[in-house]
């Protein structure tokens, strides 16, 4: 659902540029992600035997917190110089949640 909600957000923010717009945007963005977190972490733990999972599971969140979060505004800002649009942080979010759910749909649950 956040896949199909990211341009929609980033095109109000936009042609309604105000405190008020950018707050409901993150506000729906971020409950969106609440939603689906849980979920997340139930496959990652699923996928492990329980003698590594807390491990392997740390491991996880630190190396994507990392990459995808450390990095994002650098990238973010790099993408909005290269291409000067104001949809850049859209698409970097929107190629971040392609990654993740191409995961989801490749994971093969344990019988």
């Amino acid at each position: 659902m956040s896949l199909v909600v990211e341009l929609p957000a980033f095109h109000a923010i936009k042609t309604w540029p105000s405190i008020c717009t950018v707050v409901l945007v993150v506000f729906v963005l971020s409950g969106l992600m609440t939603l689906s977190s849980p979920a997340g972490f139930v496959l990652i733990l699923e996928a492990f035997k329980p003698e590594v999972r807390a491990t392997s599971l740390g491991i996880i969140y630190a190396l994507g917190v990392t990459l995808f979060g450390g990095f994002a505004q650098l990238i973010v800002s790099a993408l909005w110089r290269m291409s000067g649009s104001f949809y850049a942080p859209a698409w970097y979010v929107l190629a971040c949640g392609l990654a993740s759910f191409a995961g989801v749909v490749l994971f093969k649950e344990a019988k």
